[in-house]
């Protein structure tokens, strides 16, 4: 089983980001960039990626992830605003972000990181980044420059405020139409 931690995303902010991005896409299609947008269904705020586990595992997967929402409460974030990675050179993931309460977003990775290590997961190479993503680059021409076209506005665009309350243990299988997500386990917050 392919497996990640993720915190799931509201319909009212997948629908948020998804009006506010639909009229970008046609200057985004014009620049040459081809992009495999995620459906805003799968949306969600990626903790930590597990990678290939054997199903025998999921009972410790479960429980690691319930220590780690065992003594916090749960905290409100604001999403806001388009990038893309890396910032420079040619762009491969457009994101949407993550710009009030991401330090408690971090801590909650932080923990997530601590738990899945004691299980034998490796530790991340990168720094957490706050970031829900929205597509994955294909080809993009060098003069294809995304980021202006992501920034048109003078403030970043706004998709609102959720409260993060509880975290998953996803299942990724994939196949040539894209990625299917499940479930598997949900862990919240006790206070």
């Amino acid at each position: 089983m392919r497996l990640f931690i993720a915190v799931p995303v509201p319909p009212s902010i997948q629908g948020s980001i998804q009006s506010q991005l639909s009229p970008l896409l046609p200057d985004i299609q014009a620049s040459g960039a081809q992009v495999n947008w995620v459906p805003p269904e799968n949306f969600h705020l990626t903790l930590k990626f597990l990678g290939e586990c054997p199903e025998s595992q999921l009972p410790d997967l479960k429980a690691a992830l319930e220590k780690c929402l065992a003594n916090g409460k749960g905290f409100s974030i604001l999403m806001e605003g388009f990038g893309v990675f890396p910032k420079k050179g040619a762009p491969k993931v457009v994101w949407a972000g993550v710009t009030q309460g991401w330090e408690k977003l971090a801590a909650l990775a932080e923990a997530v990181r601590v738990q899945f290590e004691l299980l034998g997961f490796p530790l991340e190479e990168r720094p957490f980044s706050a970031h829900l993503t929205l597509g994955r680059m294909k080809e993009i021409p060098l003069s294809c420059r995304l980021k202006p076209l992501l920034a048109r506005t003078e403030k970043p665009p706004h998709f609102g405020r959720m409260t993060v309350h509880e975290v998953h243990v996803m299942q990724s299988a994939l196949s040539a139409n894209g990625p299917t997500y499940t479930r598997l386990h949900s862990a919240h917050f006790r206070a």
